[in-house]
């Protein structure tokens, strides 16, 4: 059978939760014999926007589309006809048996309706929200408060201050840089996107108040996303996939029908563990591993080992493992905390 996965990003650049999940599933089938590719995307303003490039992971193929994020309007984020029509282009070459879908953020709704329109069956993984919230999916505020229900006049406020495309100057900066590279090879996209991430945070800083006219009219961008999203990817897909009962419950409330939306946990290759021997220890051995970002919230952990007393903090061991290099500013204050804490990085 030949499978195409679906995927936001992909390895090795993105070693994330949904991107090491879709490397598993893809190997592991591939060991059973099935022919297996993957398309994904990825930001790289050393290149042209909306190139495309075929590579190669652990004898995987991967047709990768670079989407710099030029998007004209706010629509594009969820409906995006240059991806659709990059994907469906994949499938007329690739002609696979079924699509399975890990994430469609950056990506577009089309990508799905041109696989039904082609008859491909169409399975989706639900790792989190972004179906619901078009904030990354995390169900976040920009304060980091946790939206417990979808309010879509809350989302207008909270979609007003969200950072979702380039501007026109990052554009211009761009063209630049992929016409450096490609005269001289020389890539300045590292320093001028490290220079980016401190300007965006300085301006999440100072985002306080949203005019109520933008907040209304992003009201109403969220809930015509929501609608639309509903009426055109659901229809598309066979079957969802939820690896908690919790994640499940909110699609259902959501509008999926229970018999759609079947609950399977995540699968673990256990071969890396094999011989692993567990040795008992004096302390309790407490480890986060995950991506250290805010909204994974491993400083929790540290909330925590700071609230027992010293002799009790003595008898605990907290490490904290994961990427460091996508919130450096956040990384480096939980190293300090970490440090004073006795905790370790």
């Amino acid at each position: 059978m030949r499978v195409l996965f679906l995927v936001h990003d992909f390895l090795p650049a993105h070693p994330a939760g949904t991107e090491l999940y879709t490397g598993g599933v893809a190997l592991a089938l591939r060991a059973r014999g099935h022919e297996v590719e993957v398309f994904a995307t990825e930001k790289d303003i050393a290149r042209a926007h909306l190139s495309s490039a075929q590579r190669s992971w652990e004898g995987i193929p991967v047709h990768e589309l670079v989407n710099n994020l030029f998007y004209a309007d706010f629509r594009q984020t969820w409906d995006y006809p240059a991806a659709a029509a990059a994907f469906a282009r994949v499938l007329d070459e690739r002609r696979p048996d079924v699509v399975h879908a890990m994430h469609l953020m950056y990506l577009s709704v089309g990508c799905l309706e041109e696989a039904a329109r082609r008859g491909i069956p169409v399975f989706f993984t639900l790792h989190d929200f972004w179906l619901t919230c078009a904030r990354f999916g995390q169900r976040l505020h920009p304060d980091g408060g946790l939206c417990a229900t979808v309010d879509f006049a809350r989302c207008g406020t909270c979609l007003a201050s969200f950072k979702f495309a380039q501007s026109p100057l990052e554009r211009r900066l761009a063209g630049v840089v992929a016409g450096v590279k490609g005269a001289t090879g020389v890539d300045l996209s590292r320093p001028l996107r490290a220079a980016g991430d401190k300007l965006r945070g300085k301006r999440a800083d100072a985002a306080a108040a949203v005019e109520p006219e933008l907040a209304q009219r992003f009201a109403a961008l969220a809930r015509e996303r929501s609608e639309a999203l509903r009426a055109r990817a659901v229809p598309c897909v066979e079957r969802f996939f939820a690896p908690s009962r919790f994640l499940r419950e909110r699609f259902l409330e959501w509008g999926l029908a229970p018999e759609q939306v079947e609950l399977l946990g995540y699968g673990l290759d256990l071969a890396p563990l094999a011989g692993f021997v567990r040795r008992p220890a004096q302390e309790l051995r407490v480890t986060f591993l995950g991506t250290l970002a805010p909204h994974k919230a491993p400083h929790l952990v540290l909330d925590a080992l700071a609230e027992l007393a010293p002799e009790l903090r003595a008898r605990v061991r907290v490490t904290l493992h994961g990427p460091k290099a996508h919130f450096p500013d956040y990384v480096a204050a939980l190293e300090r905390r970490a440090a004073e804490l006795g905790a370790r990085m």
